[in-house]
C-alpha cells in the first residue's frame, strides 16, 4: 500500500507531465495550424490544370535588313522583318498588326502603363511574411531581388516547390504567390527567353496568343499581348524587341 507520500509524488509528476505536455502543444499549434492549412491550400491548388507547368526556354531570333520596319510603343521597340505593319493607338495601349506573306495578320498589343500591379501586390504581401533582408534571402540573395527575380522565382513555383519544413512565412509566403501565379501571368507561364539587346521575360499562352511580361536590362517591366503570331513569327518577335 502506497504511502500518502508517494501518492502526493505521483500526483505530482501526473501535473508536471501534463504542464508540460500543455506546454510543447501550446508551442507547437501554431506551428501545426500553419501546417494544417497550408496542406489544405496546396491540395487544393494541386488539382488546378496546369498548375505543374514551368517555363521552358524559347530561341528567339532578330533578322534586321535595311528595309526593315520599326514600331515603337510603351517602353520599347520592335525592328521586324519587312512585313506589312499597320498601327491603331487605343486608350492605355498600341496595336500594331502584322502581315508577313502568305500568313494571316498578328496583332501585337503593347501597353502603355505596364505597372504590374498584380506584381506590386504579391510583392507587398510577401513582404509582410518576413523582413526585406529574409526576403531577398528568399529569393536568390540580393543581386537577384529584382523585378525579373521575383517574377522568375513565381514563374517556376510549382506545388513540388512547396516543403512543409520551411520557416512558417517561407511557407506562407510560397503558397500564396503559388496560388496567385494566373493572376500574374494571365495563365501558366510556358516559355521563358532572352535576346541579343539583354530583354528577358516569359510568355503565358492565352486564347488565340500569348500574354508576354518584358524586362529589361535596369528591370523596367513591359506587358504585351501577342496574338495570332505562329512560332517562327513570335521568335522574331520577341527577338527585335529593344527597350527606349
Amino acid at each position: 500500500m502506497m504511502s500518502t507520500s508517494e501518492k502526493k509524488r505521483k500526483v505530482l509528476h501526473f501535473l508536471l507531465l501534463v504542464i508540460l505536455i500543455a506546454g510543447v502543444l501550446t508551442l507547437l499549434y501554431p506551428f501545426l495550424l500553419s501546417r494544417y492549412v497550408a496542406y489544405q491550400i496546396h491540395s487544393a491548388l494541386k488539382q488546378e490544370a496546369g498548375i505543374y507547368t514551368i517555363p521552358e526556354s524559347f530561341s528567339v531570333r532578330s533578322d534586321t535588313a535595311p528595309d526593315s520596319r520599326v514600331a515603337s510603343a510603351g517602353l520599347i521597340t520592335l525592328t521586324l522583318p519587312p512585313w506589312t505593319l499597320d498601327e491603331r493607338v487605343i486608350p492605355n495601349a498600341t496595336i500594331f498588326s502584322i502581315s508577313a506573306t502568305g500568313t494571316a495578320p498578328a496583332s501585337v498589343v503593347v501597353f502603355e502603363e505596364s505597372g504590374l500591379a498584380v506584381y506590386d501586390s504579391l510583392k507587398a504581401d510577401t513582404v509582410k511574411f518576413a523582413s526585406e533582408s529574409a526576403i531577398e534571402n528568399y529569393y536568390g540573395g540580393v543581386s537577384d531581388f529584382s523585378n525579373y527575380g521575383f517574377v522568375s522565382y513565381i514563374a517556376n513555383l510549382t506545388p513540388e516547390s512547396i516543403h512543409y519544413f520551411k520557416t512558417k512565412a517561407r511557407l506562407e509566403s510560397d503558397i500564396s504567390l503559388l496560388s496567385s501565379k494566373t493572376k500574374l501571368f494571365a495563365g501558366y507561364p510556358d516559355k521563358s527567353f532572352e535576346n541579343q539587346f539583354g530583354v528577358r521575360g516569359f510568355t503565358a499562352p492565352v486564347e488565340g496568343g500569348h500574354y508576354v511580361i518584358l524586362f529589361s536590362k535596369d528591370d523596367q517591366p513591359q506587358e504585351m499581348l501577342i496574338t495570332g503570331a505562329g512560332e517562327e513569327m513570335l521568335a522574331q518577335i520577341l527577338g527585335s524587341v529593344q527597350f527606349k
